[in-house]
């Protein structure tokens, strides 16, 4: 019997991937089944047509090793100063020496939070202030205006990092346990209702960081449907062992895991700096200010 797939909300947010295996519900197994993340997979995939001609997968491109090429991207490298969606902040060699002066690309979706030096933003919104009010004579006014509207922003900034944040390290815990169920070939510590939407993820996951690490690696619109076509392949093509299964997902979820955790680092810099910044303009908040 055909798989279900989940309604339009629940698809991935990236544009144009279609081969995502989204969650859905399947005849072999109720909700309330226990199953293991090796036997979900194969159901996922038992109805799936993903047999294309050799050349139309594209399984280098489509390999972890290639994918990270376009992840991250040093200081030095060519094509840093032109990379797009790249988040360059993170020169803090005590708790990532990996990525000191090394930029790494965000989704859109989360480019525009992270992205942006805070000291700029801070001069952004200063200059943007000041030209809002610059027929105000009062000199004293104009400058708490520039300082709450400097403050505001950058609180809002620092929640949005802080949120983000929080998220992909929720994220990262459902990876690490899906990492560690695919080394079990016969302890079900899932339900059906509860693994399904975490293998959906990690597969949405695996397609999202393959898509934006073309990104930069100057790939046209037929390598880039050949890549996700291979890696829905490697996901579920094909007869294959418990472990050859776990062997496939399990490079997929450290390839995400890794990118992950440089986000992260990324993110907790940015809402560092931006907290920093934050304490020169946190007085314009304060009732005392308001009231001058």
């Amino acid at each position: 019997m055909p798989r279900k797939l989940a309604s339009p909300e629940n698809q991935l947010q990236i544009p144009n991937i279609m081969e995502v295996v989204q969650a859905g519900h399947y005849s072999e197994a109720s909700d309330e089944d226990r199953i293991t993340l090796g036997r979900l997979i194969s159901l996922a995939g038992q109805d799936l047509v993903i047999l294309p001609e050799p050349e139309t997968a594209d399984f280098k491109h489509a390999d972890p090793s290639d994918i990270e090429n376009g992840l991250y991207i040093p200081y030095g490298h060519p094509i840093y100063a032109s990379a797009q969606q790249l988040v360059r902040v993170g020169i803090n060699p005590a708790s990532r020496p990996s990525l000191e002066n090394t930029g790494v690309v965000f989704p859109s979706s989360e480019f525009q939070t992270v992205a942006r030096n805070p000291r700029d933003f801070a001069r952004h919104i200063e200059a943007q202030t000041r030209n809002a009010n610059e027929s105000n004579p009062d000199r004293d006014e104009v400058n708490r205006k520039v300082g709450r509207s400097v403050g505001h922003a950058l609180s809002t900034k620092i929640t949005s990092i802080s949120a983000l944040d929080a998220q992909i390290k929720q994220d990262m815990v459902t990876m690490r346990s899906l990492y560690r169920d695919l080394n079990s070939s016969w302890i079900a510590h899932y339900k059906v209702k509860n693994l399904e939407p975490k293998r959906a993820l990690a597969d949405d996951k695996i397609h999202e960081v393959a898509e934006i690490s073309t990104i930069n690696l100057n790939l046209g619109t037929v390598a880039i449907q050949g890549l996700h076509l291979a890696i829905k392949k490697n996901l579920y093509g094909g007869n294959r062992t418990h472990a050859e299964v776990a062997y496939n997902w399990q490079k997929y979820i450290k390839l995400v895991g890794r990118h992950m955790g440089a986000k992260v680092h990324k993110l907790e810099v940015s809402e560092a700096m931006c907290r920093d910044e934050f304490s020169r303009y946190k007085y314009f908040l304060e009732p005392e200010a308001r009231a001058a």
